[in-house]
């Protein structure tokens, strides 16, 4: 019996000590688009930088061709991502991370089209 109030002791301060994870905010960003290269960047729209985000990861994916990026922001939360290739009317995610196998911030869909003018964000949905 003495055994078993120990052993309940022991788990009820364990599970005192794990406490649940803030998630990351979705990152603010902006796209700078290039037709003619049809490629996309994202970078961080604040000029200051995003204290969130800094030292995290930033996840920039293409969902329809399977292609992405991943960057890591500077100290300030400042980061802009490789280009990525796009056809009109691909879809675009984009979300952070504290570091590689964490779980992601709330997901930001972007739709590419030029009608448009350019990447409108929309309500993320099945991959292809």
């Amino acid at each position: 019996m003495k055994q078993l109030s120990i052993l309940i002791i022991m788990a009820a301060v364990a599970g005192g000590c794990v406490s649940p994870v803030i998630p990351l905010p979705p990152p603010i960003y902006e796209l700078k688009i290039d037709y003619t290269t049809q490629s996309v960047t994202a970078k961080n729209k604040k000029p200051e930088g995003d204290s969130a985000y800094a030292n995290k990861l930033v996840y920039f994916y293409n969902i329809m061709s399977g292609e992405g990026v991943i960057t890591t922001a500077d100290g300030s939360g400042k980061y802009l991502t490789a280009p990525v290739k796009f056809n009109d009317l691909d879809r675009f995610e984009i979300w952070g991370a504290r570091f590689a196998d964490d779980s992601p911030s709330n997901i930001i869909c972007v739709t590419m089209d030029k009608q448009k003018g350019g990447g409108y964000v929309e309500a993320c949905k099945s991959s292809p």
